[in-house]
């Protein structure tokens, strides 16, 4: 599991470090933890994606509750457990996506509670999938947070919200695990996610990142047909 923790008072961010190796350590988990100070320094991240994020509200001169908005837009399968001193946050954290919120003084009475929410939230996400990344981490990934994939050679980069990742995948083996509605292969070297899509154009797709992917007439046709039908569902 890569957890990020983001904590303004180094005190306390090296505490929740503590507390969760500890936690993780006796339940037999495997993690990595990735400690930030402030919100801009988490929000460039690169790296392997984040399956949560625990994160202070009130931090010096950012809020934490528009940081974690920035996170469910920029790293949609990422979870966020809010943490903070100050109980009169609690009404606010409802205008994001969060998975838990729990008061500094009670986090480690209640972490037992919140990992299990965590670990049950992402069970339940079946578009998950696991790559071996050259070198031999693995990347757990969320479909959604994938922009394309490109064949290089011996081995498939993958691009993503959290930077691009080498994997020995090929894509054929990719387009088995992926959500078929939502992926196309349009090149011999390429799939795309049609979700980040903006445009297509006669021979390229253009990503909402300004990214333009080619299109091979070999691959037109079949294309074409799953933009169209991808199109048609997001009207229905």
């Amino acid at each position: 599991m890569q957890i990020g923790i983001c904590d303004d008072n180094n005190v306390w961010l090296s505490r929740v470090s503590h507390i969760l190796e500890q936690f993780l350590s006796d339940i037999g988990m495997e993690y990595t933890i990735s400690a930030f100070s402030e919100g801009k320094e988490l929000l460039s991240y690169e790296g392997l994606p984040l399956d949560v994020v625990f994160l202070d509200i009130q931090m010096k001169e950012e809020n934490g509750i528009m940081v974690a908005k920035e996170i469910n837009r920029k790293w949609k399968g990422c979870q966020i457990v809010f943490l903070t001193n100050y109980l009169s946050w609690a009404t606010e954290v409802y205008e994001t996506e969060h998975t838990w919120f729990v008061l500094k003084d009670q986090f480690e009475d209640k972490l037992g509670k919140i990992m299990d929410k965590v670990l049950k939230k992402d069970e339940e996400k079946a578009n998950k999938i696991i790559l071996t990344v050259i070198g031999g981490e693995k990347a757990c990934l969320a479909s959604e947070d994938i922009y394309y994939m490109e064949r290089d050679r011996r081995y498939t980069v993958v691009y993503t919200a959290w930077g691009s990742f080498r994997v020995r995948e090929k894509l054929d083996e990719l387009m088995g695990i992926l959500p078929p509605l939502d992926f196309v292969r349009c090149h011999n070297s390429f799939v795309v996610h049609l979700r980040q899509v903006r445009e297509m154009k006669k021979d390229r797709f253009v990503l909402d990142n300004d990214t333009e992917i080619m299109i091979s007439r070999r691959y037109l046709k079949k294309t074409k047909e799953a933009f169209a039908r991808w199109s048609l569902l997001q009207v229905l």
